[in-house]
């Protein structure tokens, strides 16, 4: 009964685990921003969101060379 008990207390945990690392990797992937942060500079580069029709712009920052999308 002990083994039973201490195995599905791993698996719930182990669902945790991977239910808050999946939430990171999907906030990563939706960057997309209503404002430009401080330090990012516009580019030419414009485009479509294919999947909500949006027009996005790219921003990027000289410091850490991260790109972001910021809606017009």
């Amino acid at each position: 009964m002990k083994y039973v008990l201490f195995f599905y207390g791993f698996l719930i945990l182990l669902l945790i685990f991977i239910g808050i690392i999946s939430w990171k990797f999907y906030d990563k992937r939706k960057g997309n921003y209503k404002k430009v942060p401080e330090g990012f500079l516009k580019t030419d580069e414009v485009f479509i969101d294919p999947t909500t029709n949006k027009t996005l712009r790219v921003y990027y920052n000289k410091e850490n060379g991260k790109r972001i999308h910021v809606e017009e």
